[in-house]
């Protein structure tokens, strides 16, 4: 329990910043401070990791001199630092005042959008579209359409995928979400575009740490081809020409090798009626690439199988 959780029973002063620090009134926090330690001075707990946290956000926050991209791209940084809960100066403050804070923070950067005329579908950073903030404001479902014409129309990269999985772990539909976090620790293994909500994608990672086979950023092809992940579904065929585009790029563009094997699974594996000559170019790679993790998935494929799954409503692959 962080040194701010007791505050239940602090005095009225100290509850009252509190409160003004997740409306993100650092002014007023610290008004509310000082007279704290007027009234009661010596008393515990120490305010002193509330001003503490009132003076790393105010580093943190974006100008108003800002335009909106560039207060877009500083605010979605601090709303992930704010639930993540890494920095030292956050330390002392409990997850419910966190994401207080990170729900006035979006709320802000959502009207900076508005009062430039950005729509919640257009590029905030990294191909996240505006409405990305509605996952820290705790709106997960009004995220999710803007999220999911990203990642599917590829022009979200890895970052639209992951956050599509927290949308769509927030609305309980979590076989889907590993589908989209499958998508996007495929397209970055390292997870540097965004930080899955869901602990099993950290915990999967970890757990290939030391494998012989799917070491270091091969976790994902490990934990596709072990069952960890969702099995692609049966891809219709504007679906799979997007994706053998998608693989050549990555071929073309030098993409780290596990990268380019993730990629070229779906269009390996049984049902996705690729024409035969794509397929064998495909296969050819993949045995290049990591002749062992290829022989697995020959062997399954041999083996037959579950049939590939339907695809859901949603239109994840």
């Amino acid at each position: 329990m962080g040194q701010l959780d007791l505050f239940l029973d602090a005095p009225v002063h100290l509850l009252a910043a509190m409160r003004l620090l997740e409306r993100l009134d650092l002014e007023g926090c610290r008004r509310e401070l000082a007279l704290q330690r007027r009234v009661l001075p010596g008393a515990d707990p120490d305010p002193s990791g509330l001003e503490g946290a009132a003076s790393w956000l105010e580093s943190r926050l974006p100008g108003p001199a800002c335009s909106a991209p560039e207060y877009g791209a500083a605010g979605l940084l601090l709303c992930r630092e704010l639930i993540a809960g890494h920095a030292e100066a956050l330390r002392g403050l409990g997850e419910g005042t966190r994401r207080g804070v990170a729900r006035t923070l979006a709320g802000w950067a959502l009207g900076r959008a508005r009062g430039e005329g950005l729509g919640e579908r257009s590029e905030v950073v990294d191909g996240l579209p505006w409405a990305v903030f509605h996952l820290f404001a705790g709106r997960p479902g009004a995220a999710l359409g803007p999220l999911l014409e990203r990642a599917l129309g590829g022009g979200g990269g890895s970052g639209a995928w992951l956050a599509l999985g927290d949308a769509l772990r927030a609305q309980g539909r979590r076989e889907e979400a590993l589908a989209a976090y499958r998508e996007g620790a495929g397209l970055d293994p390292g997870l540097t575009a965004w930080r899955p909500a869901e602990p099993l994608v950290e915990e999967l990672r970890r757990g290939f740490e030391t494998d012989p086979l799917f070491g270091g950023s091969w976790w994902v092809v490990g934990a596709y081809l072990e069952g960890d992940l969702p099995r692609y579904r049966r891809a219709p065929p504007a679906l799979r020409a997007a994706r053998w585009q998608r693989f050549a790029a990555l071929r073309a563009d030098g993409a780290p090798a596990p990268v380019v094997f993730f990629g070229g699974l779906l269009l390996s594996e049984q049902g996705t009626s690729l024409p035969d000559e794509q397929l064998e170019a495909v296969r050819r790679v993949l045995q290049g690439l990591h002749p062992a993790a290829f022989a697995l998935h020959r062997q399954a494929l041999a083996e037959g199988g579950p049939p590939l799954p339907a695809r859901p409503e949603s239109g994840l692959p």
